[in-house]
């Protein structure tokens, strides 16, 4: 393992590397597989040259969604290294460091051997709570924050093999805390880097995926149906509690015509909806 890797993965970890300058690849949040109380969702690369590995950071609301674990898409070979935190038996954080088939997991983890070998910690990997400072948080919402590290192996020369083309990099998963309130994924840098350890610029695009409950799932199903008008009917007309709130699906704090109009609208659809946008960093690059 060359040093100047381990000072390209410091720099991009403590800087939150993100899109500098322009280019043709793209880094994106796409292929959304929602199943309550789970969702994952991936992050790909399009018009790769080049690659070698990459580094990602990811931020989301803890209060909402719960990280479980990553893992390795299929653009970079399986046998390389990769690193990433994961939620273990015991419902705690560790980081898992994989090199080809082999696993080793703790709350540090040794990469490299010899005079380039580094310890490398879950603190580094995984923000239980960020500085106020570290994103330009939207008002109300709090983020955790992980960050991935993945790198293709050597090749017989002693350089890095490198990927062109489009694919996964990797595959992120979460459990949902709260499906009531929005949850929000915001992939915050994506750093490549090419076989000679050197930064490939990147544009970040729908970077930040957004899900909400659809309010007309008023017995929380995950299926607008008949059901939902029938449990919203038998609340026609009463006063909002905590025991029916959920009839008032345009919460106007009334239970009338209009939320079965609002259920009707929504019939036979999921119980999610989703959405992608691309937005700047929320950390600016020193």
């Amino acid at each position: 393992m060359k040093k100047t890797f381990f000072n390209l993965f410091t720099i991009i970890l403590l800087l939150g590397l993100t899109s500098l300058g322009s280019s043709e690849m793209r880094i994106s949040l796409n292929n959304v597989n929602v199943d309550l109380p789970k969702i994952e969702v991936d992050i790909h690369l399009a018009d790769g040259k080049g690659v070698a590995g990459y580094i990602l950071l990811l931020a989301y609301d803890p209060a909402v969604l719960k990280y479980v674990d990553t893992t390795q898409g299929d653009y970079l070979p399986a046998d390389g290294i990769f690193l990433r935190p994961a939620l273990s038996a015991d419902d705690t954080y560790e980081l898992q460091l994989s090199i080809g088939e082999t696993t080793t997991t703790g709350q540090s983890v040794v990469l490299g051997v010899g005079e380039e070998a580094r310890t490398l910690s879950l603190s580094n990997y995984f923000f239980e709570r960020p500085s106020d400072d570290f994103f330009n948080e939207p008002p109300g919402l709090k983020f955790q924050a992980l960050s991935v590290l993945s790198q293709a192996p050597l090749a017989s020369d002693g350089t890095l093999t490198s990927s062109d083309g489009h694919g996964t990099l990797a595959s992120v998963s979460f459990d949902v805390l709260n499906p009531d309130a929005p949850m929000v994924i915001y992939l915050v840098s994506g750093g490549p880097f090419g076989a000679d350890d050197k930064v490939l610029y990147a544009t970040l695009v729908n970077n930040v995926a957004t899900f909400r409950k659809l309010a007309s799932d008023v017995n929380a199903d995950g299926v607008v149906n008949i059901l939902d008008l029938t449990g919203a009917a038998a609340a026609f007309g009463t006063s909002v509690t905590d025991a029916n709130h959920s009839s008032d699906v345009n919460a106007d704090g009334e239970i009338n015509i209009l939320d079965l109009v609002h259920i009707a609208n929504d019939f036979g659809e999921e119980i999610l909806s989703f959405d992608t946008q691309s937005i700047g960093p929320f950390h600016e690059p020193f």
